[in-house]
């Protein structure tokens, strides 16, 4: 008798495989979630500090790092904080690099225009923990030597100062952000300036270091593998040990409207410069990484160095030249109005791709990145979003960007004999 006819869907062993591959889909896309929900961080209020923990297997290893936000300083007083951060890490016996790093611990500062940040590395044990909070509440006491100390430091800055006024790219990309932001704090050198750091004095800094810095940090966030109650836990016992003074309001001074006023400066030399400072339209990270992944690319093929530079409210980029005095300056203008092809296109976004992947498996740089971002305002989700934007390929958007770009005001400045 003939076998009974079945459609073929109704077969079991096509059941199964198509069950198989229904539960792999399910699955992989249950892991990719979890895989973005922990790279989005806790939140949650410590007294004055916002803290933030961030779940990552770090390979036995932990990030944290403390953001104070000076606020804006008189020019009178520019490299005030740069004296700061030079005495706060002497305070430490052969130096807070060294100190810590006798104890297994990598200690660093970041200064910028806009914040200043602690940022430690260290073993996820709790006897380097305690070691590391020792080691930051020491930082932050006052030393019998602090007077010794800032002298010290005013003397190598003022030293750098006048080295500086006689290197020419650094006075042109200087003078490229004073005609994108005169009068403004963005447009004064970090270090200080001769005419500065001749003035401020031990007085001042002292002043500076207890109105801004010793106070509890702004922000803290902790990386590691460590959950919600361990993170909390180890929140409390770092920031019981620091400094529990009012957190300081003073805000950042309102990011004037960028104008374009070429500048020319004269100085004794053999060779001249140029530079561009170019402030970034606004963007998601994105489209931004997408943005200075093509720049870079342009600055390569026209022997320009492309660096990002931050400012008080809005990213900068720098484009600098320097050429033979017969020869002639680029032109700015022709290089923001050439646009990527499609295999151009193409290699960018493998490229962010692979920047994205690097953020993610680089503890402290990841840690940096949300930090910056956390400060600016910016959802610290963004991975995720840029987990979505990277599959969509948002070719359209990012080559408006960069029709956008084309039409910002530019501070330029040369320098030439």
């Amino acid at each position: 008798m003939a076998e009974a006819y079945q459609p073929l869907f109704n077969r079991t062993y096509l059941k199964v495989i198509l069950w198989v591959v229904a539960i792999t889909i399910v699955l992989l896309n249950w892991h990719e979630r979890q895989r973005v929900a922990a790279l989005i961080p806790w939140q949650w209020q410590q007294g004055s500090t916002e803290v933030r923990a961030l779940h990552h297997d770090n390979k036995g290893s932990e990030v944290w790092i403390l953001s104070f936000a000076p606020g804006a300083i008189a020019e009178a007083q520019a490299g005030t904080a740069a004296l700061a951060d030079t005495m706060l890490q002497e305070r430490l016996p052969g130096g807070a690099s060294h100190w810590f790093l006798d104890r297994q611990i990598a200690f660093s500062t970041q200064l910028t225009q806009e914040h200043w940040q602690i940022q430690l590395q260290l073993p996820d044990d709790e006897d380097h923990r305690q070691q590391a909070i020792a080691g930051l509440q020491q930082l932050f006491s006052p030393a019998a030597d602090d007077q010794q100390h800032t002298e010290q430091a005013r003397l190598r800055l003022l030293a750098q100062a006048n080295l500086l006024a006689s290197h020419g790219e650094a006075l042109a990309i200087q003078g490229s952000l004073m005609a994108l932001y005169p009068d403004h704090p963005v447009s004064r050198p970090l270090y200080g300036s001769r005419a500065s750091l001749a003035t401020v004095d031990a007085s001042t800094v002292d002043h500076f270091v207890s109105q801004f810095w010793q106070t509890a940090p702004q922000q803290l966030l902790l990386l590691g593998d460590l959950d919600e109650s361990q993170a909390k836990q180890l929140a409390q016992q770092l920031l019981a040990k620091l400094p529990q003074q009012a957190r300081a309001t003073q805000a950042a001074p309102t990011l004037p409207s960028a104008r374009a006023e070429p500048l020319a400066l004269q100085r004794p030399q053999l060779r001249q410069q140029a530079a561009m400072a170019l402030p970034l339209p606004e963007a998601d990270p994105y489209q931004r990484t997408l943005l200075l992944l093509w720049l870079t690319q342009l600055g390569q093929q026209h022997q320009l160095q492309v660096s990002p530079w931050r400012s008080s409210e809005q990213p900068v980029v720098l484009f600098s030249w320097e050429g033979d005095l017969q020869a002639a300056p680029p032109q700015w203008q022709p290089l923001l109005q050439q646009q990527p092809d499609s295999q151009q296109l193409d290699t960018l976004f493998r490229q962010v791709a692979t920047e994205r992947k690097n953020l993610e498996q680089d503890p402290l740089t990841l840690a940096q990145w949300l930090t910056l971002a956390w400060h600016r305002g910016q959802p610290l989700s963004v991975l995720k979003v840029w987990d979505q934007q990277q599959a969509d390929e948002p070719r359209q958007a990012f080559l408006q960007l960069l029709t956008q770009l084309a039409r910002q005001p530019r501070g330029e400045a040369t320098v030439h004999p």
